[in-house]
């Protein structure tokens, strides 16, 4: 069997609700995306993709030849990651690539989190997808719905909390897929027997605000000051 393409897809689309130019904000000196891109050239990746539709990063001298320009059609608010893989998925020449997705957003990440995909243990798995989780910071029996006027609590919302399982959220540090599975998986990126990441890391951010974003820059900047 002949060895597997592994790209790092890093989406970076121009436009951002919350936070104005999200994508180029800058932690410890660099933005968002080159502190992706950083972690994808740490792993030896066997290619980088920049999905951009942004000119600050498509004219960029150091991040430009990273850079595809991305389709419009991808380019809106309505716009998924999963709508970017697809395209590729178009390309005959990476149906059997394997890509992993690196959203500019969510810290922190650390290249020995990829060493089971990087050293082959993965494939050895024969799965087809993975994804990175952390546990949840609230147990969902705990939530309640508001319906009609009225909060609707879970069936369980009153055991004691060591009788709650362990549970986990998706983090977005990392999805791993097989290009040619994102037809049966859209608008997924993942599917149920996945190889699961548990990210253990004490911190995790994922940049919605500018809060999130204030929180990240004091925690990295203590991290380099380490």
């Amino acid at each position: 069997m002949s060895k597997v393409r592994i790209i790092a897809l890093i989406p970076a689309r121009r436009n951002s609700k919350g936070i104005l130019f999200k994508n180029r904000q800058m932690i410890s000196g660099i933005s968002l995306v080159e502190h992706a891109l950083n972690l994808a050239k740490e792993c030896s990746f066997d290619e980088i993709i920049i999905s951009t539709d942004d000119e600050y990063f498509l004219e960029h001298e150091y991040i430009s030849k990273y850079c595809h320009q991305r389709d419009e059609r991808f380019s809106g608010d309505e716009a998924i990651v999963a709508d970017v893989v697809r395209h590729y998925s178009e390309d005959e020449k990476r149906k059997d690539d394997f890509f992993v997705i690196l959203e500019p957003t969510t810290f922190l990440r650390n290249k020995k989190h990829l060493d089971f995909l990087l050293d082959g243990s993965f494939f050895r798995e024969n799965k087809k997808t993975f994804a990175s989780f952390v546990i949840a910071p609230i147990v969902r029996e705990k939530m309640w719905d508001f319906e009609s006027g009225k909060m609707i609590p879970h069936p369980n919302v009153w055991r004691r909390r060591q009788e709650y399982r362990t549970q986990y959220i998706l983090s977005g540090h990392y999805y791993g897929l097989y290009l040619s599975q994102i037809k049966h998986l859209y608008p997924s990126l993942c599917d149920e027997n996945l190889y699961p990441l548990i990210i253990e890391d004490d911190i995790h951010i994922d940049i919605d605000s500018q809060k999130d974003l204030d929180i990240a820059r004091i925690i990295l900047a203590d991290k380099l000051i380490q």
